[in-house]
């Protein structure tokens, strides 16, 4: 019967094999900082307050899409109601937009300022993605007479203090031949913004 014979032991060999382990630990470390750096680039991109919360259904063939016809309007509502500001263009899909007044009032100005993407959207409707903001600006301190005399058009500006919002709205909606109203009050004074899009194709 033979004796088991006893492996015998060889520096060299432990040496590799101990500067194998090494060299995998070394890469274990170095994949998994760099599977922790690649997470971090996609997951914490800088986010701007122009991204757009929604996409097209159609964006891998935008460019071959028909324009979007889009339309709004700035309407002052009360007893004297009137349409302060309007506008209507065509734009392709997914194409951001900006639609700016400013309004004069008694007390100083107010600038209302539309962020606005349309996109082709389901059974022939158009997916409208607004921001809205509305800055106030007022008038500072000055003399009555000089007051007078700048509402009867007869002395200079007063000079304007500065400005803060007072209005801030933002939504998503989905429109097919109607018109989408947004409506806002500031001390008292009601006003609405009105949108609607459409394909102009048909």
């Amino acid at each position: 019967m033979q004796r088991a014979r006893k492996l015998a032991y060889d520096p060299d060999l432990c040496a590799d094999l101990n500067m194998v382990r090494r060299a995998l630990r070394s890469c274990r470390g170095k994949f998994a900082a760099l599977a922790v750096w690649l997470a971090a680039t996609i997951t914490s991109a800088d986010a701007q307050g122009s991204d757009s919360l929604s996409s097209s259904l159609f964006a891998e063939d935008a460019s071959a899409l028909w324009p979007l016809r889009l339309s709004v309007e700035l309407v002052r509502v009360g007893s004297a109601s009137r349409t302060l500001h309007s506008n209507t263009i065509e734009v392709p899909d997914g194409q951001a937009t900006t639609f700016a007044h400013t309004e004069q009032t008694p007390s100083g100005e107010r600038t209302f300022t539309l962020n606005a993407v349309a996109r082709h959207h389901a059974a022939g409707a158009v997916e409208i993605e607004y921001d809205l903001r509305v800055l106030e600006s007022r008038y500072g301190r000055i003399r009555l007479g000089q007051y007078v005399l700048h509402r009867l058009g007869l002395g200079t500006t007063p000079p304007l203090g500065a400005s803060r919002l007072r209005v801030s709205r933002a939504d998503i909606v989905s429109t097919k031949d109607s018109v989408h109203s947004v409506a806002f009050a500031i001390d008292g004074d009601l006003y609405e913004i009105r949108l609607t899009a459409s394909p102009t194709r048909g």
